[in-house]
């Protein structure tokens, strides 16, 4: 029979030994040996067995023949009944070198003398299986390694771990008749071990540095019936609650009770929980209470920092944190110092909630996340006589079952709620109070919205002596009618009213540089307002009043008023100063928003947008118009202070004298500028592609033609109207074309081009005629053409040009507008040289231009503008004197004309306004002018040639004057 056999160290004889696997007994088990037979003689017994006698030296070549097996050693097993053997065998497994050992009990084993029981100084398992192992007074377990009792253990007195090692504990049904303590290293509650202690001597005492206690696990269990749980050391004690694990107590609980200490408590995972039928108290020291990832605990009180009543030092840093995480308490839940944060989904919920209550506490609470609640089912109290803060940030939400925030009740008290970010810090989402009032006391008490939501509306209403900030980007609406008689400061963001009185009518205001307040189109009274950002009264109808009975001072902010601007009876929003003691100084801006005004003239004193009543006064200097006017229809109001009163007004004139506004006579301008500019692109037959080429052979004759130009063009244009507007500018642009036919007495092609520049216009506006602005074009054209040429010096050319215009206006001191148009050009030119003598020749021209203008509609700030532009007929009469030489360069082709313009008379008309006001502006255009130009064409090759123009046009008089400085193209030929 093929056996499996072990070699061992015997202690008594001193001697390795094989023997076989049934063999029982204790020693040192060390390498199994598969396929070794024993004698046998050496079977005459299976509780006996053949020793076979080895020496160091041949158990070691016994190993090697094994294949080295001894590498794979196994734990060493021993057991015992009795304390003796139980020493006996701790002993021998601190001694025996393998990694790890175990003792198996083979009875009940009492400890009579805890004190006479080794150190345990490596990993080693106490294994009572069924049995029970006990102490009959305190039960001390060192170690400095791990020492697992994976069954009952019970002790008549307390349950004492010493040393720096940690003690598991994994057997179901154990009691310690008085506490556990652990004065170094960690105790472990783990794999269901469930364990119930607690006595007139305490609970469970962490008391040493860096002590900790955890149970750990699904069915895992520390019970303590009674006692004191003491939890802090100088360095730090810690019991942890985890993975199911269940901590449960019905005495008394302490963390970092003593001044320098620090205790934690940590509850963490789903279905680990910690409860206790007391309170659980911080008083001098440092505490870290976590709950999270579905940990949860239940107790009657909590008071953190100190007794109910008073601070005692203690700093208590506390986190819920995770969906399922909760802490709930059935009585009172007072923070004296330190934070209480509950995020991302978890919980807290107590019948009273206290925070910094007492004269010298200072603490703060943060509910932020979506799910994560702060729920006070009696009483929600902050900074009662302390220091508190309260955020509610990110989804979070806080309750008040009985409907009060209670905010520094008394007078040392000085507590801040803060929805969103806390004060001085960054912006967040903002969270949820749900209360119906936050009353401020006798103390210091601060509502601070620092959010970034867009709109969020603030329920409760504010009661009492505190102030509110808002410090954050967002918007925020109170949805109350508040009471409350500190300041309200507006450093950031926007307070809207969602109703009337929504603000507090006793609260002195201020808006700071980046904050608005805007009433929305509900009437409010105000005792003052310094104003250094925008306060708007603006609603969907003009009418509000903003009234204020004590100093308005302006410090560079905006008033934005609702205006319906037409004649001095339209209706409008105000600022009332009401009666002796208001008043209005330093230096506002007066910002109108038009609510459906078409433009009127004004009558009187104009429309009045502040009032001064009742004693009330203005500084002469107090208001002024954002940009120095508003615009509706062609009108352009400013701002007056009566002069019989002190009042303001807004006025469409002054004195008798309309006040246009800025685009009217740019407006007025624009079919003129696009006019000139498309009789530039075309020109003349000369101007477009030179004269014929130098060659009188058949072959260039007929040869076909590219060319292309670079043009500038001045334009300096008076014309008359209701706003009699003169432009002055330059543009700038190219041609460039092709023959597509050429034969003996036929050219025709096309081309393209493009012009671009500002146009600088004065008119009559703002009362006066001046400078108003620029109008900025783009023009892009195609055109086609055909030239009859009989070779006798008479030609006549046709042109079809189509013309798509970008425009720009850029009013000073107003937006900008743009829009486009469309034109379309025929001209037809012709002439008849006539030779004089002497190489020169002289040619009449007489030219026929007929064009089509449409400019589209053009949206202004509170006027639309339609225009109706007639077609035009201009005529030219000229003549040419040109001659022919030949020079070093080639054949140079000089000429001088000299034009007479005669373009047909109408009217441009500009439509302002919309519905039923609408006021026509209309512009004369025609005329007449001269040109006189010099040009040249010279062939410096059969194939090349270079040609351009230079001149300038004078007025003649008339409705409209027409001239410029000078004018030029220069451009190639090429013949192919």
């Amino acid at each position: 029979m093929n056996n499996s056999y072990r070699v061992i160290w015997n202690l008594a004889h001193q001697s390795w030994m094989a023997v076989p696997e049934t063999a029982a007994g204790r020693g040192k088990s060390s390498v199994k040996l598969p396929g070794l037979q024993a004698p046998s003689h050496a079977l005459t017994s299976s509780r006996r067995y053949l020793a076979v006698w080895l020496s160091p030296l041949a158990a070691a070549l016994l190993v090697v023949f094994a294949g080295g097996a001894l590498r794979e050693a196994r734990a060493a097993t021993y057991t015992a009944s009795t304390q003796a053997e139980l020493i006996t065998a701790i002993n021998q497994a601190n001694a025996d070198g393998d990694p790890s050992s175990t003792i198996n009990l083979t009875g009940n084993l009492a400890i009579a003398a805890p004190g006479l029981i080794p150190a345990v100084t490596k990993a080693l398992t106490i294994a009572p299986g069924a049995f029970t192992l006990s102490t009959t007074g305190t039960g001390n377990f060192n170690t400095s390694a791990l020492l697992t009792i994976n069954g009952r253990v019970t002790s008549a007195g307390a349950f004492t771990k010493d040393g720096a090692g940690t003690t598991v504990l994994t057997g179901t049904g154990s009691t310690v008749a008085n506490n556990i303590n652990v004065t170094a290293g960690a105790l472990r509650v783990e794999g269901g071990g469930q364990i119930t202690f607690g006595g007139a001597a305490g609970g469970l005492t962490l008391l040493g540095d860096n002590t900790s206690a955890t149970v750990t696990g699904a069915g895992s269990l520390m019970n303590a019936i009674t006692g004191a749980t003491l939890i802090g050391s100088v360095a730090g004690s810690t019991l942890n609650i985890e993975n199911g694990g269940f901590f449960n107590t019905a005495g008394t609980f302490s963390l970092a009770g003593v001044a320098g200490t620090t205790g934690t408590l940590n509850v963490t995972g789903a279905n680990s929980r910690f409860t206790i039928t007391n309170p659980i108290n911080v008083a001098r020291g440092r505490a870290f209470i976590n709950v999270t990832n579905g940990g949860r605990i239940q107790s009657d009180s909590a008071t953190l920092g100190g007794i109910p009543a008073t601070s005692q030092g203690g700093i208590t840093t506390v986190l819920i944190s995770g969906a399922g995480s909760r802490w709930d308490v059935t009585g009172l839940y007072v923070l004296h110092g330190g934070s209480t944060s509950i995020l991302d989904g978890g919980v807290l919920r107590a019948n009273i909630v206290n925070i910094a209550t007492a004269a010298t506490s200072a603490s703060s609470a943060l509910v932020s996340g979506a799910g994560s609640q702060l729920i006070a089912n009696v009483t929600l109290a902050l900074g009662t006589s302390g220091n508190g803060e309260l955020t509610i940030a990110n989804g979070g939400t806080v309750t008040s079952t009985t409907g009060t925030l209670s905010i520094a009740a008394n007078a040392a008290g000085r507590g801040t709620l803060s929805i969103g970010g806390a004060r001085g810090q960054a912006a967040t989402a903002a969270g949820t109070l749900n209360a119906t009032t936050v009353q401020f006391g006798a103390g210091t008490g601060i509502v601070n919205f620092n959010h970034t939501d867009a709109s969020y509306t603030f329920n409760p209403v504010i009661a009492g002596n505190g102030s509110v900030e808002l410090n954050g980007p967002g918007t925020t609406l109170f949805g109350a009618v508040n009471t409350y008689t500190g300041t309200t400061t507006i450093n950031g963001g926007t307070l809207r009213a969602s109703g009337l009185n929504r603000l507090a009518a006793a609260s002195a205001h201020i808006v700071g540089a980046g904050g608005t307040l805007d009433l929305a189109g509900f009437s409010h009274t105000l005792p003052s307002l310094n104003n250094s950002g925008l306060v708007s009264t603006v609603g969907a109808a003009p009418g509000t009043n903003l009234t204020v009975t004590g100093a308005y001072v302006g410090t560079g902010g905006t008033v934005r008023l609702g205006t319906a601007l037409g004649a001095s009876n339209s209706v409008s929003d105000r600022l009332i100063l009401n009666g002796a003691g208001a008043s209005a100084t330093g230096n506002t801006n007066i910002q109108i928003i038009n609510l459906g005004g078409l433009g009127a003239l004004t009558t009187g004193n104009g429309i009045e947008v502040v009032t001064a009543q009742g004693g009330a006064t203005t500084a002469a200097t107090a208001f002024a118009l954002t940009n120095g006017h508003v615009d509706a229809g062609i009108y352009e109001y400013n701002i007056f202070r009566g002069t019989a009163d002190q009042n303001w007004y807004l006025r469409s004139a002054v004195g008798a004298i309309p006040t246009y506004r800025a685009e009217v006579p740019m407006v007025s301008a624009l079919p003129t500028h696009i006019r000139l500019a498309d009789t530039a692109m075309l020109g003349n037959r000369s101007m477009r592609s030179g004269d014929a080429a130098a060659d009188p052979s058949e072959k260039a004759a007929i040869a076909r033609h590219g060319w292309g130009r670079v043009i500038t063009t001045d334009i300096d244009v008076t014309q008359q109207g209701f706003a009699s507007p003169k432009s002055a500018g330059r543009l700038y642009g190219f041609q460039t074309g092709t023959d597509l036919l050429a034969d003996s007495s036929w050219r025709a092609g096309v081309y393209v081009g493009a012009l671009d520049g500002t146009v600088d216009v004065s008119g009559f506006a703002r009362g006066v005629q001046g400078p108003v602005g620029g109008n900025k074009l783009r023009a892009r054209y195609l055109g086609g053409y055909a030239t009859w040429d009989t070779g006798t010096g008479f030609y006549a050319d046709a042109v079809l040009q189509a013309g798509y215009q970008d425009y720009t206006l850029r009013p000073t001191g107003n937006a900008i507008s743009a829009s486009r148009s469309d034109s379309l050009l025929t001209s037809v030119e012709i002439g008849q040289a006539f030779e004089v003598g002497s190489g020169w020749s002289i040619e009449p021209q007489l030219q026929l231009v007929h064009q089509h203008i449409k400019l589209n509609d053009l949206a202004l700030p509170n006027a639309g503008v339609q225009q109706d532009s007639p077609d035009s007929l201009t005529t030219r009469i000229g003549v040419r004197v040109k001659t022919e030489m030949t020079t070093s360069m080639g054949v140079l082709k000089p000429y001088g004309r000299l034009n007479f313009y005669r373009a047909s008379s109408g009217l441009d008309t500009a439509r302002f306004g919309s519905g039923a006001a609408i006021t026509d502006i209309t512009t004369r255009n025609g005329g007449s002018w001269t040109e006189a130009a010099v040009g040249m064409t010279l062939a410096i090759d059969k194939t090349w040639s270079v040609y351009g123009e230079a001149g300038r046009y004078f007025a003649n008089g008339g409705d409209v004057s027409v001239r410029s400085d000078v004018s030029a193209s220069l451009g190639v030929i090429a013949r192919w």
